[in-house]
């Protein structure tokens, strides 16, 4: 009996130590960042899902083309939405916000692969001059705005 305790005690404290069977710490060193020319390329090259993590009304307000919407509290592990490219961008209004930083943090909680922190959001891309896009994220009913 005392073996088998041992075991488990010493199984307990390996995942712990290693991480297995629990979800990750993270700090803001772990987010990577992409700035608007990069975002540019991957968004062209078809290689990023946008991950905008705004409220829907916000979102719908004005987001950047082929951004799907999703909050930090809704985030969920192997969503097929999320891994179906090579990397996620994340973004929300401003440079590096608090909920960019949320999102990006849960996601690598949740062993995403090659996620990134838009420098900017929508305040830069539209700054610059790019197009956003207003309604829901159904294909079709959405219209553009400069």
């Amino acid at each position: 009996m005392w073996r088998v305790m041992t075991g488990v005690i010493c199984l307990g404290v390996y995942g712990f130590l290693t991480g297995c069977g629990g979800e990750m710490e993270t700090s803001d060193r772990d987010i990577q960042v992409i700035n608007e020319t990069d975002l540019v390329a991957v968004i062209e090259a078809g290689k990023a899902v946008l991950l905008d993590v705004r409220s829907p009304g916000q979102f719908a307000e004005g987001h950047i083309p082929g951004a799907i919407n999703l909050q930090r509290q809704h985030m969920r592990a192997n969503d097929p939405r999320l891994t179906a490219k090579k990397m996620v961008v994340v973004y929300s209004s401003i440079d590096l916000d608090a909920l960019t930083k949320g999102a990006t943090k849960r996601l690598i909680e949740l062993r995403y692969n090659n996620v990134y922190a838009f420098r900017g959001g929508v305040d830069v891309w539209k700054g610059s001059g790019r197009t956003l896009v207003t309604g829901k994220t159904e294909p079709g009913r959405a219209e553009s705005k400069g």
